[in-house]
């Protein structure tokens, strides 16, 4: 179509939806109709008569005042501070109790809707959170005497910091790391099946799958899940970490759990599609312990542009056997 141009757009022509009449419009912001009548037409059904909404004589519901107002309104203030005033009057109000000494307490329906008033006051909302959270009345001076867990020591801690089992930063720094980290973990003390589990129920974005015995597998991402596929259709003999247990410790403390284990050529494909500095730690101290036995090939691409016999040579090529 031709266009026209104005000095602030430039418009075409456009037929009309309801009318199909030629009429000039905008390219930016285009109209669907050229005029009211057509829009009315289009939308309702009926013509747009031209005339304006019914404007009726109503009473204010607060000061019992008279004002007109448009019919499809339905307003029942006749301003702003007259409505704002009318819940202290008319909005009928529930009786309710406060949850810590229970006392009684008005509310309307929209604070108990929202929540809103559900304490007397402050310091009754701050006791009542303090004894379902560590089940000690809240009082900033009361303290209890308890015993480091890393030295021994005896210290003093207040009951608002709940229980506290060290006695400074250092010792749960010390002790908590060397209980957590490494394959000290309680996550690899779990069983396979338990293992499995724990990442079901840790994991949001999990994606579902079948495997290669016709159950269900769980992956990490699509790219993961991809990489299987590919494996199990060029008729590979490996193993895959979620379906397979295995794992490797190294000399540091940790234990890592590659993707993919091909056993025969003792080689390992690990899906990334971002490295963190605590991974590349963990990928130089494998290259330490078993470097002379393994190899390792990063993918860091969606396996599913390419099939098994152009991958492995790009995972070699592109990141690198380590």
């Amino acid at each position: 179509m031709n266009t026209v141009k104005t000095k602030r757009t430039i418009k075409s022509w456009k037929k009309c939806a309801s009318c199909e009449a030629l009429f000039l419009t905008s390219i930016f912001w285009p109209k669907k109709y050229c005029n009211r009548s057509c829009y009315e037409i289009g939308r309702i059904g009926k013509p747009w008569t031209g005339k304006r909404a019914a404007i009726i004589e109503s009473k204010c519901q607060f000061c019992n005042k008279k004002f007109n107002s448009p019919e499809y309104k339905k307003q029942k203030f006749c301003s702003i501070s007259c409505a704002e005033k009318i819940p202290k009057h008319i909005v009928s109000k529930i009786i309710t109790s406060c949850p810590y000494c229970n006392k009684k307490l008005q509310r309307t329906k929209k604070q108990k809707a929202n929540r809103d008033k559900v304490y007397c006051c402050r310091s009754h909302y701050l006791k009542h959170q303090s004894i379902l959270q560590t089940g000690l009345v809240r009082n900033p001076k009361a303290h209890f005497k308890t015993k480091c867990l890393y030295c021994k020591k005896a210290f003093k801690a207040y009951q608002h910091a709940g229980k506290k089992t060290y006695c400074s930063k250092k010792c749960r720094k010390v002790d908590g790391n060397s209980q957590i980290s490494g394959a000290n973990h309680p996550y690899h003390q779990m069983a396979f099946k338990e293992r499995i589990d724990w990442h079901k129920a840790r994991l949001t974005k999990i994606v579902k799958f079948k495997g290669k015995n016709g159950n269900f597998l769980y992956a990490h991402s699509k790219w993961e899940r991809d990489m299987y596929k590919i494996l199990a259709e060029a008729k590979i003999n490996f193993k895959y970490s979620n379906e397979d247990d295995f794992k490797f410790k190294l000399s540091d403390g940790t234990v890592w759990y590659p993707d993919f284990l091909l056993p025969r050529k003792k080689f390992i494909i690990e899906v990334k599609g971002w490295r963190r500095e605590k991974f590349n730690k963990k990928l130089k101290q494998f290259k330490k312990d078993y470097g002379k036995n393994y190899s390792v090939a990063l993918c860091e691409f969606d396996p599913k542009l390419f099939n098994y016999k152009q991958i492995l040579p790009r995972l070699n090529s592109v990141i690198g056997v380590f």
